[in-house]
């Protein structure tokens, strides 16, 4: 399914978090599942937007017949079940049941809010699946996802062509200002648009 996440191993709770989130008190509960899930996604003037590891970009979460309540429940409780089968962990079958969840969920709906985000305030910048050119410094630069709420970008990466025609990925940052770039003439249409 397009929209269900799927967690890495090593961001599940381990056992002592497991144990911690148990016993904890809801507020407890929804402050150590949300800060599992926050590196999944976020909510923003109640829509979801599904965070990119690969692309550090986001993705609107389309939902058809289902609330936004609805599917954070679902996924929490899905880290919850992921995490209590990672450590082979049938002790704690209330982990397993949607209604443990529901007691806590709003206020894991609450943290996991940021209504002040801007996605896709990308001025001066032509965003790339492996960052962003920025037209002021004529310098590759990597995306920030804590400063850069991306949901729309070229999907292909940025390639500096230098002065035998090779292209090359950036390196980072501190190269020197790009003379010549690989450029489609959509990307350049629409890097001239943003000046």
């Amino acid at each position: 399914m397009k929209n269900y996440i799927t967690f890495a191993e090593n961001d599940l709770f381990s056992n002592d978090e497991l144990d911690a989130f148990y016993d904890a008190n809801p507020i407890k509960k929804a402050e150590l599942i949300s800060e599992k899930l926050i590196q999944y996604l976020i909510i923003c003037q109640d829509k979801l937007y599904l965070y990119c590891h690969a692309t550090t970009s986001y993705r609107h979460l389309e939902m058809i017949n289902m609330t936004v309540l609805d599917y954070l429940l679902m996924i929490a409780r899905k880290f919850g079940v992921n995490s209590c089968e990672q450590l082979h962990d049938d002790s704690k079958y209330q982990l397993l049941r949607l209604d443990f969840y529901r007691d806590f969920i709003l206020d894991v709906y609450h943290l996991m809010s940021y209504d002040d985000i801007v996605f896709d305030k990308t001025v001066d910048q032509v965003h790339y699946r492996n960052g962003y050119f920025d037209l002021k410094t004529l310098k590759f630069k990597p995306r920030d996802p804590c400063k850069q709420y991306i949901t729309k970008f070229y999907d292909h990466n940025f390639q500096i062509v230098d002065d035998n025609d090779n292209c090359k990925e950036p390196l980072d940052e501190e190269d020197e200002p790009v003379r010549k770039t690989q450029f489609t003439q959509k990307d350049f249409q629409d890097a001239v648009n943003l000046i």
